[in-house]
């Protein structure tokens, strides 16, 4: 009859032998290390740093060096000295002989007619090819303060970012706390069906001893076949529970194992969890990370009005270039001259077609959606933590009332199983008394795995960091 019991040990024994052993911290630590999720977040942060460091730098002077070249073949030239409208008299040919001092004043315009006529053998006309190399200096004085307002948004993207971040490692720290509590329960349950496989062996074996001895009969014998045979099958479902329960916590942590060599060295217990609904709906409006980052929104948005409303301010800047150019015809007349100048200026907003008052008021209107969106999603999670709190008085009841059973079962599995050696009741009723055993214990621990997400929902609600610690609470 010993043989039935050993297919059912073969599958403990190389779980405990050549498994790995994992702790919660340990599983956690690993899937933080190893999300995507939280790895792409890293990469925005840096990005965030990047754009402050951007708007540090637009404080500062550009310096833009330049060159070029120019090729004018026909060019138009502003200069004449042709005066007297090209008859050839000069400024004499233009004066009026009769008028009283003409003598004089002739004499006066001859001698500038020969001055005139000397400028007139320069050539003026600049050269075809003309090179120009250039450093200029910029610095903005007064950017309509945008500026300083794009860094201030720039370093509330950065905290936005961060809360993100510690939005998706709390929310991880979460999902693998049930999904390792899941897998803890499932081991619970394989053991609870192993027990009850071993005792519905016992069973067996006493019912062919009766029948062997006379005292039993042949239907006991059958019915306590039949159950040991219903116990093999609950344990295989057991056995596959846990199999996908800790395949599923591996997903979610990133991790490839094999789950049947996998030991999770944690247990399932009643946490003592004393804070009240008042203290946790107060921590909830403070902590919470959601809340935070509709906050944290909120801040980026005003700070992005008043970046449009800085489009009616003025631009002032200054600076200096420094230049050379050279202006030939060909590569003898080559030289090179300088250019200096030095520069204020300034740029005024008058009339855009009311373009800039629109984006004020779409700016006006992002502020009061995100402001609806905090009521909103404030609303939804008192309500959630509401549910939390049913939830965790339902599971205390359900605890102190499955230790409670377990304690009238166990003492009628024992006494029932006295009572069938002497013959005073049937296999069917020892049977019933063993089952009632192993449902309330799994009664227990389905209890107590419900309080235990119910307080990791409480925790994750308030922004609980203990959650991320990684480290499993002392009883």
């Amino acid at each position: 009859m010993k043989k039935s019991s050993i297919p059912f040990l073969l599958l403990i024994i190389p779980l405990t032998l050549s498994a790995e052993q994992l702790s919660k911290k340990e599983i956690l630590q690993y899937a933080f290390s190893h999300s995507e999720e939280l790895s792409m977040i890293k990469k925005e942060l840096a990005s965030a740093q990047s754009v402050e460091k951007e708007y540090r730098g637009k404080g500062f002077p550009t310096i833009e060096a330049s060159v070029n070249y120019q090729l004018a073949p026909r060019q138009f030239i502003p200069y004449s000295f042709d005066i007297g409208g090209g008859s050839g008299g000069g400024i004499s040919g233009l004066l009026d002989q009769s008028v009283d001092g003409f003598i004089n004043d002739a004499t006066i315009a001859g001698a500038f007619d020969q001055i005139i006529s000397s400028l007139s053998d320069f050539d003026f006309t600049p050269g075809k090819n003309t090179v120009a190399l250039g450093l200029t200096l910029t610095q903005p004085i007064f950017a309509q303060g945008k500026i300083s307002k794009g860094l201030k948004i720039a370093q509330v993207y950065y905290g936005l970012l961060d809360l993100k971040y510690k939005n998706a490692k709390i929310t991880l720290a979460k999902e693998i706390t049930n999904a390792y509590n899941s897998a803890l329960l499932a081991d619970q349950n394989r053991e609870v069906r192993l027990q009850a496989v071993s005792l519905a062996e016992e069973t067996h074996r006493l019912t062919r001893a009766r029948l062997e001895s006379g005292k039993g009969n042949v239907l006991d014998t059958l019915n306590s076949r039949f159950s040991l045979q219903q116990a093999k099958l609950a344990l295989r479902d057991a056995e596959k529970n846990r199999h996908l329960a800790v395949k599923n916590l591996l997903t979610i942590a990133s991790m490839d194992a094999d789950p049947d060599e996998i030991v999770l060295t944690d247990s399932l217990y009643v946490i003592d969890f004393d804070m009240t609904e008042e203290e946790a709906f107060k921590r909830l409006s403070e902590e919470n990370i959601s809340i935070q980052q509709i906050d944290k929104g909120i801040e980026m948005q005003k700070w992005q009005t008043k970046i449009v409303k800085a489009d009616f301010l003025p631009t002032v800047y200054a600076g200096a270039s420094i230049s050379k150019i050279s202006m030939f015809d060909n590569r003898d007349e080559f030289s090179w001259g300088d250019d200096q100048k030095i520069f204020v200026g300034a740029s005024i907003p008058i009339y855009s077609g009311g373009q800039k008052l629109q984006k004020v008021k779409q700016s006006g209107y992002e502020e009061q959606k995100l402001e609806e969106t905090r009521k909103k999603t404030l609303n939804q999670l008192h309500l959630a933590l509401a549910s939390c709190f049913e939830e965790l008085a339902v599971a205390k009841e359900e605890c102190s009332e499955a230790l409670h059973l377990i304690a009238l079962t166990t003492q009628g599995a024992q006494i029932a199983s006295l009572s069938y050696e002497i013959g005073q009741i049937t296999q069917v009723d020892l049977t019933n008394s063993r089952q009632q055993l192993s449902m309330s214990k799994l009664a227990y621990h389905n209890a107590v795995h419900k309080l235990n997400a119910a307080i990791t929902g409480i925790k994750m609600l308030i922004g609980d960091n203990s959650l991320l610690l990684a480290e499993q609470e002392d009883k």
